[in-house]
């Protein structure tokens, strides 16, 4: 059952729709997992070794009925959802012998819940799945948040591939602070001290993933999100962590983020209602 009381659930009418589908699919039940489709959608194959074209539901059927003879198991999870309509899932295919198949889908679904788009991604290729789920957001019902939100899109990406020059020097404001009002060890920190924790962060691992898997916008440069942090370390143990951030983005940057923990919703959206009043208080400029 979705949580109808958080604004930063990770459920909605696209992961239903998904959820649906492969407990479906897990059943064997190829007329259920065929309905979860729309009459015409857009099936788009992003990975290196290309599936058969499915151009039709008879086209995605065959696919499905090749799939559940090879792999009789299926697992998933959403990753991360936008509004009502737009959802990032992993999924494993596996049989008894150990084989298994992994990806990255990207799912739309149209105003009946059915989906519409079905973009399929190679594991390894989160920036590319991530990047199509934003860009189909802000494409749509997430427009007024576009600017803003390609931001916000941009820090994620680039603080995985460990860009801090330029997470630092081109996507944070040269006032950014960050406060915390979590239960973590570190307290507030300046632009250096936040760089120096996530280059500590990067050396002690062997791979971070950061994204949001969530988002909440309450004005066109405010947003709450649901902040997810994953790690391998350097022995292959596995590491998560989820917190509430609330950002500020002011002229494609950074400029405010405050750390709340999971259960602190209530807090995290006070504080970002403070902080719409703060600017609607501030003197604007004459014309």
């Amino acid at each position: 059952m979705r949580a109808a009381s958080s604004r930063l659930a990770i459920t909605n009418r696209a992961s239903e729709s998904i959820d649906a589908g492969f407990l479906a699919g897990r059943a064997h039940d190829l007329d259920g997992l065929v309905a979860v489709y729309s009459d015409r959608f857009e099936y788009d194959d992003r990975r290196r070794l290309l599936g058969y074209p499915i151009e039709s539901s008879a086209a995605l059927r065959a696919a499905v009925e090749r799939i559940i003879e090879q792999y009789p198991h299926f697992e998933w999870r959403t990753l991360a959802v936008r509004g009502e309509r737009l959802q990032l899932a992993w999924s494993c295919w596996s049989d008894d012998a150990g084989n298994e198949t992994t990806h990255l889908h990207v799912i739309e679904v149209g105003d009946d819940g059915r989906i519409t788009y079905d973009g399929r991604f190679d594991e390894d290729d989160f920036e590319g799945a991530y990047r199509e789920l934003d860009r189909r957001c802000y494409a749509g019902q997430g427009a007024a948040f576009a600017e803003a939100g390609a931001t916000v899109t941009d820090y994620a990406i680039a603080l995985n591939r460990s860009e801090c020059d330029h997470v630092f020097g081109e996507l944070t404001g040269a006032d950014f602070r960050l406060e915390n009002r979590s239960r973590s060890g570190f307290g507030d920190r300046s632009p250096a001290a936040l760089r120096a924790t996530y280059e500590d962060l990067t050396a002690m691992v062997a791979s971070v993933g950061m994204w949001h898997s969530a988002l909440c916008w309450l004005s066109p440069t405010l947003a709450a999100g649901r902040f997810e942090r994953d790690a391998v370390g350097l022995d292959g143990e596995r590491y998560a962590w989820t917190l509430i951030d609330v950002a500020e983005i002011r002229d494609g940057r950074v400029a405010l983020t405050c750390q709340f923990e999971l259960d602190d919703e209530e807090a995290a959206f006070a504080y970002a209602e403070e902080c719409m009043r703060a600017a609607d208080a501030q003197p604007r400029p004459h014309s």
